[in-house]
């Protein structure tokens, strides 16, 4: 599994984008990601801390996924 360096490292024509922290703690996930991604208002994430980057793990495509198999 690639860790955030090493996609980070690659020469990869990811556009930079960024959200500002509200005041109660979010984040708003660009459009043009949530729309790459599938992602859906109610869809859970796991957060986890690598090496001092925040990674966010999308949960319920990996759910979707293992019951559909």
């Amino acid at each position: 599994m690639a860790t955030v360096a090493d996609i980070l490292d690659q020469d990869l024509p990811i556009p930079t984008m960024t959200a500002v922290l509200a005041q109660k703690g979010q984040i708003v996930i660009p459009k043009a990601i949530r729309d790459q991604m599938k992602l859906e208002a109610g869809d859970d994430f796991e957060f986890y801390l690598l090496d001092g980057e925040i990674v966010l793990y999308p949960l319920a495509k990996a759910r979707k996924i293992s019951l559909s198999r």
